[in-house]
């Protein structure tokens, strides 16, 4: 599995100059991959055997990493592996993805593990794909430049990590930071919202507590905290928030971005407050909020603690995280970048680990194995005086079809002729074209960040994808529609949507049921796997469902 490199050279008699080509080809498995992680303490001198067949329900391509930390529930090396892979590319998730990032390099050293080369190609195109989101108000699209479908908490999120990324190096130009600048300082004055290019309407539905003011007070708190870390905010304007409005303000990560943003700007006496009144607010649930979780905030207010020299109150944090953080598989995108940020801050005043395998001390604090090297039998010892904690993390695609599930989401794949009759996947053949409806629906009256991934089988090639013109009914805009194909019916609204080599992906913010579809044709004879599709909550693991796995057999034309 992976990319392969193919070279054909064709050669003939009679001073025929050779003709040489070279191709590179992806392969990968019929079933997207998984990733488990087990994380549990080794007590001092003790051992601990990685399980021989630990990879044994995976593909052969699958790999193992194991590594070791003294931070109970905040090892690096799963959240970065974690984030490393995450296949989606929204702005929050890029910024997700990139932002600890700009650390992981300094995590490793400091944890004296060797660093990794890639980083700053990697950061580098996240920073420049961003740039190209930006719009000329300053204010950044979830997608794309102008969509408004980013909130304003997001687009102060965004310029932070761009602030950040300047800061060490990368290229960020100053004329995009300054209109970044711009618009964070309408989104802080708060009744200044419609000159900016941000959603700040919040979808209301039975059971969310969240509002539109509560949305513009927490992005205008962190607004403020980015502006006060690049030397831009008003002093005035956070005194005023904190004297004001900080008591109205539930969320404890927006109290403690106003506390760092006081303390950047040199007011102790009121940061201190802001952090105190940040602490009581732990627990704190907004559940009509997509980014916030009592996780992300405990770790988010340590991170911001920890940056304006609160040891004391870093100190009780870290206890509580220790104790209550789960495996980094069990986090969404958030929790990971602010577990990361409180890890970056705890590493610099953490001991050292002092670990052997196979009675050899370990110089990097983490390995990636593949099948064969962990059926050796790998043994460590903890060396040191105290406990630390070992992370097994073993992600591929497995060997067996996952089963079809359902939890939180239903969803349902069927495949069509183009007049809208079924069509059995085993009587295909070459050449025809058939037209792949995917619809279901969430659980409940609620707002779903949601994305969808199709993967194709190896015999069908997207050709295109249909949109609301192309079926039947009256859509989200309240337009009657009668395409092409309205025997489909009503073909939902995407935020995104992408025929990539190997799959379908679309996504959108879904409150009710969904219908999309694409044409795809048949080009390569044989009998092949036919993927599951899988539809998922970006923010919340384990709301999802998927399909389950078929087949499809591809006839020869004329055959």
């Amino acid at each position: 599995m992976g990319v392969g490199h193919l070279t054909l050279r064709l050669e003939g008699p009679g001073g025929f100059a050779p003709i040489q080509r070279s191709y590179d080809i992806q392969t990968r498995a019929a079933f997207l991959p998984i990733t488990i992680v087990d994380t549990a303490p080794l007590a001092s001198r003790a051992q601990w055997q990685a399980p021989r067949d630990g990879l044994s329900t995976f593909a052969p391509d699958a790999s193992a990493s194991i590594s070791f930390s003294n931070l109970a529930g905040m090892d690096p090396a799963p959240l970065l592996d974690s984030l490393w892979r995450y296949p989606y590319g929204c702005s929050e998730q890029m910024t997700s993805v990139s932002m600890p990032l700009l650390y992981y390099n300094t995590l490793r050293s400091q944890a004296n593990q060797t660093v990794d080369p890639r980083i700053h190609n990697r950061v580098q195109d996240s920073v420049t794909t961003l740039l190209d989101r930006e719009g000329p108000d300053g204010a950044f699209g979830l997608w794309h430049a102008g969509d408004n479908e980013a909130t304003p908490w997001l687009g102060a999120y965004v310029t932070d990590f761009l602030y950040r990324a300047q800061r060490q190096g990368y290229a960020v130009p100053r004329a995009p930071m300054e209109q970044a600048y711009g618009a964070l300082r309408r989104v802080a004055r708060l009744n200044d919202f419609g000159s900016v290019g941000y959603q700040s309407e919040v979808y209301a539905w039975p059971g969310s507590n969240d509002t539109k003011e509560l949305l513009r007070s927490r992005s205008a708190a962190y607004a403020l905290y980015v502006l006060a870390r690049a030397g831009q905010a008003d002093i005035g304007q956070l005194r005023y928030f904190h004297d004001s409005r900080l008591n109205n303000e539930p969320s404890p990560l927006a109290r403690a971005q106003i506390g760092a943003a006081l303390a950047f700007m040199g007011d102790r006496a009121r940061s201190q407050h802001a952090f105190q009144m940040a602490e009581s607010a732990l627990g704190y649930r907004n559940i009509g909020d997509w980014y916030q979780t009592p996780m992300r905030d405990l770790a988010g207010v340590m991170a911001l603690a920890a940056e304006a020299g609160d040891t004391a109150m870093v100190d009780r944090l870290r206890r509580r995280l220790e104790r209550d953080a789960p495996d980094a598989n069990q986090l969404m995108t958030q929790e990971q970048v602010q577990l990361l940020l409180a890890a970056n801050a705890l590493l610099q005043r953490s001991g050292q680990i002092n670990v052997s395998m196979n009675g050899q001390p370990m110089a990097d604090h983490r390995i990636v194995v593949n099948a064969q090297r962990l059926a050796t039998g790998l043994v460590f010892q903890n060396l040191a005086r105290g406990p630390v904690w070992r992370s097994l993390s073993r992600a591929g695609a497995p060997l067996q079809a996952p089963p079809p599930m359902a939890s939180g989401f239903s969803i349902d794949k069927r495949i069509f002729h183009l007049d809208g009759t079924i069509a059995d996947p085993n009587t295909i053949r070459q050449g025809d074209r058939v037209v792949v409806v995917l619809s279901g629906q969430p659980e409940g009256a609620r707002s779903y960040p949601t994305v969808l991934v199709d993967l194709l089988p190896a015999g069908l090639e997207i050709e295109s994808l249909l949109n609301p013109d192309d079926g039947a009914g009256a859509n989200y805009d309240g337009i009657a529609r009668h395409g092409p194909f309205s025997w489909i019916g009503e073909i939902s609204y995407t935020q995104v949507q992408e025929q990539r080599d190997d799959r379908y992906v679309a996504s959108a913010t879904l409150h009710a049921s969904f219908r999309w579809a694409y044409i795809a044709r048949a080009v390569t004879p044989g009998r092949y796997t036919l993927p599951a599709a899988q539809v998922e909550d970006m923010y919340r693991p384990g709301v999802m469902a998927r399909t389950s796995t078929g087949t499809i057999t591809i006839a020869p034309r004329g055959g």
